[in-house]
């Protein structure tokens, strides 16, 4: 028997629909909080100096 193309693009588009499905619910899709914005070098030591 002979499968017609249209029903083959909709099961391969369901399948893709699932796989995305499953993967946002999975941990690498979570938003991530920014990292911390570095401080320039030398920042700390004038303060460092007073405290002492």
């Amino acid at each position: 028997m002979k499968k017609s193309p249209l029903r083959t693009l909709a099961i391969v588009t369901l399948f893709a629909l699932g796989l995305n499905a499953c993967g946002q619910r999975g941990p690498l899709y979570l938003p991530e909080p920014p990292p911390p914005i570095p401080k320039p070098a030398g920042y700390d030591k004038p303060e460092q100096q007073q405290n002492r």
